[in-house]
């Protein structure tokens, strides 16, 4: 049986207490399992703020308009919501 972690629960009782639909959530799951394999299995919690923004930029360059935007809306989610952090890379105008 696995055990999923603290940080996953957190992640997921976020979404259904943000009212996200289950194929939203299992989008934005995915999304943040790719940025976890992109560094090497590091927690998201444990990323700086510029190997988030690295990896905001390496997705621009490298998946679809479509799978962009969800990717970055799921990380926006996890940084802004769940670990309550605030990242310029999500704040500063566009």
């Amino acid at each position: 049986m696995s055990r999923i972690s603290t940080l996953r629960q957190r992640f997921i009782d976020d979404m259904l207490l943000a009212g996200l639909v289950p194929g939203t959530q299992t989008n934005y799951i995915r999304s943040i399992l790719k940025l976890v394999r992109h560094y090497g299995q590091t927690a998201p919690q444990h990323l700086t703020e510029p190997q988030v923004e690295d990896y905001i930029r390496h997705l621009s360059k490298t998946v679809a308009r479509g799978t962009f935007h969800i990717d970055y809306a799921a990380l926006k989610f996890l940084y802004c919501n769940t670990l309550g952090r605030d990242l310029a890379i999500f704040t500063k105008k566009k």
